[in-house]
């Protein structure tokens, strides 16, 4: 029942339909006979919003039904259900007529041509049509399509909400605006962490009040994705392969687990024990004062000894409290994903060289490590690929995704990686640690091949609609 809250409604068909109204207004009407430039680009961006909004869906729920006209009032509603390849060839159709329509720049809330070529070069990938890919990343990344670049200021993309407007990777944003909705509707309030001044039983007391729900808190799992430098051999590698994780079996105390060079992204992503997080000293060992037993609300506290630092904006002038006004942008497309659709494209197409390439966009300019060397093989490739885009899209909704569409062109009937308990680091008052089952989240997942490729088609939907006569497999 609390699906649609959590991942949103199956039902966005009004949007679609809102889209559909305006291509078929301007398509007939003359209040633009007089600037046919502009009747032609309000169509274009009509054909993104509806081709977003397709595009989200179909991640979900797989084949459509497809609307691409505004209905007449006498018309059946009923309509088939397309296949998931044909709805990802309408949304691929409708973004290539929209592009040449498009500005080469504008406001970040409306679409350019650089940001319809990155959201079709997404969706190419979802349907794996490798050579659409192929293009709309040639396009986009040759430089012709908008003066867009990596932002070496990785953190400020996410929360901010002035800066995606000025950055140079930033492609199309979602505003909610000053007195447009409260805290506890936004990403910020859910991942945040509270620090409550004054409510701490043990630990450093906070400075600096926040309120947030910390819903969500980094794995011990995703904190082992980012990869460290190697002080004997200066290579990147996982933090357990290291020469002295190898040589002692494991660091003895957990101060000396963040004090190697690592990825750059990881202290702009994650909170980490004896870090500061909105000018608090953060401690998350068993006497801290972010424990989860530590604090008079402890049911908010951080189940893992991590806290997200990506999409809270730690400025003590804009924290997220319950109930009150808040302010804030929704990255949801930039040039950084883009680098990465193309390098997967690439890869899948054995062009293994020009795929390291793409993939060390992101690889040195945001996570500040060595490039991988263009001459791995196919094998080697993968294995680095998948944990940079693990890290690099981190809390963007992709990983899911990804996971599925990785499983699919493998052939695989499974997903191991959705069939694993996480895990929290538990410290003790003199750094040593271990790792624990995530606090209150100890169970397995379970994911079951082919039920949990999609979500289900609503009942309700199924029943009302005689051309939608079964639901996805295993529902």
């Amino acid at each position: 029942s609390n699906l649609p809250a959590r991942i949103g409604s199956y039902f966005q068909y009004d949007v679609i339909r809102r889209a559909s109204l305006i291509i078929d207004e301007l398509n007939s009407d003359r209040a633009f006979q007089n600037n046919e430039p502009l009747r032609k680009q309000f169509i274009a961006e009509a054909r993104c919003m509806r081709a977003l909004v397709y595009g989200w869906m179909a991640r979900r729920w797989g084949g459509l039904m497809i609307v691409d006209r505004k209905l007449a009032p006498n018309e059946d509603l009923a309509f088939p259900r397309s296949s998931e390849a044909d709805t990802y060839a309408f949304i691929i159709d409708d973004l290539k007529k929209a592009i040449p329509d498009l500005p080469s720049s504008a406001p970040k809330e409306r679409f350019t041509k650089g940001a319809a070529l990155a959201l079709l070069l997404r969706h190419a990938v979802d349907a794996r049509n490798w050579d659409e890919a192929i293009a709309a990343g040639e396009a986009l990344l040759n430089g012709k399509e908008g003066d867009w670049a990596i932002d070496p200021n990785y953190n400020q993309m996410f929360g901010n909400y002035d800066y995606p407007l000025t950055s140079p990777e930033v492609m199309f944003v979602m505003t909610y605006g000053p007195n447009k909705t409260v805290a506890d509707n936004l990403l910020a309030m859910y991942i945040g962490c509270p620090t409550p001044i004054g409510r701490n039983i043990k630990g450093p007391a906070f400075t600096q009040a926040t309120d947030a729900w910390c819903s969500a808190h980094p794995s011990q799992e995703i904190v082992n994705a980012y990869l460290v430098i190697d002080p004997v051999d200066g290579k990147p590698k996982k933090y357990n392969e290291t020469h002295r994780w190898m040589a002692a079996g494991k660091d003895t105390t957990s101060y000396l687990m963040y004090d190697q060079p690592r990825d750059a992204r990881f202290a702009q992503t994650i909170v980490h024990d004896s870090a500061y997080y909105f000018g608090n000293f953060i401690v998350t060992n068993q006497e801290g004062n972010v424990y989860w037993d530590n604090v008079q609300n402890h049911p908010y506290m951080t189940k893992s000894g991590y806290i997200w630092r990506k999409w809270v904006e730690e400025n003590p002038n804009r924290r997220p409290i319950y109930q009150q006004n808040f302010q804030y942008r929704y990255v949801l497309l930039r040039l950084g994903e883009a680098y990465l659709n193309y390098a997967e494209a690439l890869a899948n197409k054995g062009r293994i060289a020009e795929a390291v390439q793409a993939m060390n966009a992101t690889r040195v300019h945001h996570g500040a490590l060595p490039p991988l060397e263009t001459g791995v093989s196919a094998d080697e490739f993968w294995k680095w690929y998948k944990l940079e885009r693990r890290v690099e899209l981190v809390l963007e909704g992709d990983r899911y995704f990804s996971l599925i569409r990785w499983a699919r062109v493998e052939g695989a009937t499974n997903v191991p990686e959705l069939n694993k308990r996480t895990h929290a680091i538990d410290i003790q008052a003199d750094g040593t640690y271990e790792f624990v089952d995530t606090h209150g989240f100890g169970t397995n997942y379970i994911f079951s091949w082919p039920r949990r490729m999609y979500f289900p088609i609503p009942e309700s939907e199924v029943i009302n609609n005689p051309n939608i006569q079964t639901n996805n497999p295993g529902w």
